[in-house]
Order: structure tokens, then sequence, then C-alpha cells
């Protein structure tokens, strides 16, 4: 039952999938704050949470990066 409210609260309210958000949501809560494994920290190009995240030479410091220390606190 609590699947199937599940579904239909994210199909309709939200617009995306309820299998997706549980296998991402279980990814998360398995491996918190470790590169490659938690989705939370995919927030490039815009936030930067480690300083790991920016040394692989994928992403280029934008204005963003650059002054997030100023821009969020």
């Amino acid at each position: 039952m609590d699947r199937l409210i599940q579904t239909f609260a994210y199909g309709l309210g939200v617009g995306f999938s309820s299998g997706w958000w549980r296998s991402q949501h279980n990814r998360h809560h398995a491996m918190p704050q470790r590169l490659h494994h938690d989705v939370d920290l995919n927030t490039l190009p815009l936030i930067a949470f480690n300083v790991a995240v920016t040394k692989g030479g994928q992403h280029k410091p934008n204005f963003f990066l650059r002054h997030q220390a100023k821009l969020l606190s």
C-alpha cells in the first residue's frame, strides 16, 4: 500500500518516478558523503560540496564555483 501511495504521490504530485527516487535514496543512505556513491553530491557545475569533486578536469571553474563561499554565506 505504501508503494502504491508513493507511486501516485510522486507521479502526479512531483512528476517523476517513485522507483527512481527509492533507488537513489537508498544509495544515498548506504554511502552518505562518499564521492561517486552519494547522488546528493552530484551538484556540479553549480555547487561543489567538496574540493575533490572539482579535481578531474571535467568541470571548468565557473563563476559559481569560484565565488560559492561568498555567495552561500
